[in-house]
């Protein structure tokens, strides 16, 4: 295995002297976001290139370009509705709130969707969507953030200003029922979504704090918050008001983004130390660390099905595909223990590995750390 200051790692196989696999990507700017679509069958990234790429994911796990949406900045935000037939983007410019703030367009063909709620002009920087119901929240860089229906005509509602400064992520419980938002101010708030007013403060973030990231898990208890801070901080919306803080995972360099698994089992994050660590949610044991100096900041996501990873480089998307040997051979992975795992970049024409190239690391699930 060789690695570089450019940021491109190899690793060689020695019977041929040919990659087995390289970083490389379709767009050698930095990415800010990626989904995954609430069905797996889609995939949206976003960053300084300032366009919006869907890709179709094929059936080991591999990302195949559709097409693509031009923004006129970085692309923030990213969210699929419900139904995985719409796919919300923002990126406006800079200085600039008039006309429409979020894209709406098809995840078939990238097509604009003309349906679509009265949102008032705004700075935009997140969007997220209900999995349930036909919802929409959005959130500005001055703290203001709304809940709408994608119905022709319907009237966004403007939730009460709570945070003083810009959000740093909002994320809708997996029933629908509650909105999480963490700020700039380092306020951590749950809104409850039908009545439209905060239901609870969750305080614990240090004075001066950034939340950059805050996120639900599938029992629609459980909460995990970052930023600023070395730490991770779990939460549990099960105890009394002023009692939810469960306990506080040390992460050096503290985090962009973090994501839980589909069946809430694993927890990822992304530091600024430039690594992606996981942590079994049963327990909370660390069981995963992948140090690198492509400038990993982000976690973006599992697919819902295949447990495959994203998250970013400082030149581009790059993924961990779980479990593909035990896959390969048919045989069931109990309790969805990453066996091993293949990390997979982005493709440029020139340096695409062919399939013959392609091969497994095999790594033990331990603890570590």
């Amino acid at each position: 295995i060789s690695g570089s200051e450019g940021g491109l790692v190899r690793a060689w196989s020695l019977a041929t002297l040919r990659p087995m696999f390289a970083t490389i990507s379709h767009d050698q700017r930095e990415t800010f976001m990626g989904k995954y679509s609430w069905d797996g069958t889609k995939f949206v990234a976003g960053g300084k290139g300032g366009v919006a790429t869907l890709y179709n994911v094929l059936g080991d796990g591999r990302l195949d370009q559709v097409c693509q949406v031009q923004h006129d900045n970085w692309v923030f935000g990213i969210a699929f509705s419900h139904d995985n037939k719409t796919i919300y983007s923002v990126g406006p410019k800079e200085g600039e709130i008039s006309g429409q703030p979020i894209r709406i367009w098809s995840s078939n063909d990238c097509q604009p969707v003309l349906e679509h709620a009265r949102i008032p002009p705004a700075f935009v920087v997140h969007v997220a969507s209900s999995p349930v119901e036909n919802k929409i929240a959005w959130a500005t860089r001055q703290g203001n953030f709304w809940i709408g229906s994608i119905a022709m005509g319907a009237q966004a509602v403007e939730l009460p200003r709570t945070h003083m400064t810009g959000i740093g992520e909002i994320d809708f419980s997996p029933d629908g029922k509650f909105l999480l938002s963490g700020g700039l101010d380092g306020k951590l708030l749950v809104w409850d979504v039908e009545r439209q007013q905060l239901y609870r403060e969750l305080r614990g973030h240090a004075a001066g704090a950034f939340i950059f990231t805050a996120r639900f898990a599938r029992d629609g208890r459980t909460i995990a918050s970052s930023g600023s801070e070395p730490k991770v901080k779990i939460w549990s919306l099960g105890k009394p008001a002023g009692q939810e803080f469960e306990r506080d995972l040390p992460l050096l360099g503290g985090a962009n983004r973090l994501a839980f698994s589909a069946d809430g089992a694993r927890l990822a994050v992304g530091s600024g130390n430039r690594a992606v660590s996981m942590w079994q949610t049963q327990d909370w044991r660390k069981t995963f660390q992948l140090n690198t100096l492509v400038g990993i900041r982000s976690v973006y996501g599992f697919h819902p099905q295949r447990g495959d990873l994203a998250f970013d480089g400082e030149n581009g998307l790059i993924r961990i595909v779980a479990q593909p040997a035990a896959r390969n051979a048919g045989q069931a992975v109990p309790g969805g223990i990453m066996k091993g795992l293949d990390v997979l970049f982005d493709a440029s024409e020139s340096e695409t590995p062919t399939t013959d190239d392609a091969a497994t690391i095999q790594a033990a699930a331990r603890a570590c750390g």
